[in-house]
């Protein structure tokens, strides 16, 4: 009813503009009026505006619809899911209700370095964004972002600056580069989380090492523990400054490894690509992992910012960076790492473990048919569809389900997925 009373309204201030420019065009010009000059100023020309009004409103939401539905990046990302993401139907009974046991998790972000801090900072809304000390946007004004503390561009760490030159030493191309800011301040980021966790591996296998010469195994003719280590790295990020950040990450692992710990055989990967797509590619190692009953650890590390000039740029010019008048759902940029340890269930003993377990169940993941930028109303089917592929491939119930997280709150158009 309130779109045919706005309808309405615009088609009586077209017909009423038009009959009240006609009339005082008629009287400037002394002109007399003819039967015609009635139908046609006063009849077809306010409604020929009108159907011109509608057609431009039609083509104008119809763009805006196209450019919601496909901003930059999904289309490729929802391919990559496509591809990877595990199959309900086809999933082995055997590989439903597969976990990994978190043993050890480390983050570095605006809202603090521990898992915990981060999750109260999520539920109480805090830290929010403010404005950068150092990057604007194209009109001038500071952006607003999540820049963490404790990094100031251009004062990296010694050791990560001899290592970054090594690296450009080792192909005559890569002699003259040099990492982008948010690269830098992403090696940066890394180090603490994975400091941390690398502690805990030690820690983990002493206690290991520990346990067997308690049942007197000869821990020197035990195999070597095998020791995974995945890196994401952002789409973005070159040739150059992905060998630089797969380097830090085997710098940091191996340094000063103490004599009276086990060696390990360190295996180091990354998977270049969305964050999604990564997630994705650590569940097939696990899954990997369990079919061929390995006790394998799992390293899954990862670290982006963006807050750099070209970063801001390149959201700008794709439209998602925010802006207050132009752009107020658009993004404001941050930067983060997170590093976790994941092992099957025979290291979620209690000697092993202090705190209480952590499991990770089989992943999985649903893209919304639109943006969620998107107008309109939505529909909560594809949230219940996600919920139950995921209760699927981990063996849950409903009633197995403590809380939910959702990002309604920030996305208002979207709520009706919670409600409706």
């Amino acid at each position: 009813m309130q779109k045919f009373f706005k309808g309405a309204a615009m088609v009586v201030a077209v017909f009423c503009l038009t009959w009240l420019g006609a009339l005082w065009l008629w009287q400037a010009q002394g002109r007399e009026v003819s039967q015609s000059d009635l139908v046609v100023y006063l009849g077809l020309l306010p409604l020929v505006i009108v159907l011109l009004i509608i057609g431009f409103r039609w083509a104008w939401s119809s763009a805006l619809a196209s450019a919601s539905a496909k901003p930059s990046g999904v289309n490729a990302s929802s391919a990559k899911i496509a591809a990877v993401s595990p199959n309900v139907a086809t999933i082995d009974e055997n590989e439903r209700g597969m976990t990994s046991v978190v043993l050890a998790a480390a983050v570095n972000t605006v809202a603090g370095s521990d898992p915990s801090e981060l999750l109260d900072a999520v539920k109480s809304g805090k830290p929010l964004p403010a404005p950068d000390e150092s990057l604007t946007d194209g009109s001038g004004l500071p952006i607003l972002s999540a820049r963490c503390k404790g990094i100031v561009d251009g004062d990296w760490p010694q050791d990560l600056v001899a290592l970054v030159s090594q690296v450009a030493g080792q192909q005559p191309d890569w002699a003259t580069l040099k990492p982008r800011i948010a690269v830098w301040r992403a090696l940066s980021l890394m180090t603490e989380p994975l400091s941390n966790v690398r502690q805990a591996l030690l820690e983990l296998l002493q206690v290991q090492q520990s346990a067997q010469a308690l049942n007197g195994q000869d821990a020197d003719a035990k195999e070597r523990q095998a020791v995974r280590v995945l890196l994401g790295v952002p789409e973005t990020t070159s040739e150059f400054e992905r060998a630089c950040l797969l380097a830090w990450v085997n710098h940091l692992m191996l340094e000063s490894w103490p004599p009276e710990t086990p060696a390990i055989n360190l295996s180091l990967n990354h998977f270049q690509g969305a964050p999604e797509s990564f997630l994705l590619k650590i569940d097939q190692i696990v899954l990997s992992l369990r079919r061929d009953k390995r006790n394998d650890l799992l390293i899954a590390a990862a670290a982006e910012s963006l807050l750099d000039d070209a970063a801001i740029g390149r959201l700008s010019d794709k439209g998602r960076l925010y802006q207050t008048d132009e752009r107020p759902t658009g993004v404001m940029p941050g930067e983060a790492a997170a590093v976790l340890l994941l092992g099957g269930s025979e290291w979620a003993s209690s000697e092993q473990l202090e705190s209480p377990t952590v499991l990770i169940h089989r992943l999985s993941m649903t893209q919304r048919d639109k943006s969620i930028e998107a107008g309109g109303k939505g529909n909560c089917a594809q949230l219940v569809q996600a919920m139950q592929d995921a209760l699927a491939v981990s063996s849950l119930s409903v009633g197995d389900i403590a809380s939910m997280v959702c990002d309604a709150d920030q996305h208002t158009q979207r709520a009706t997925e919670l409600f409706g």
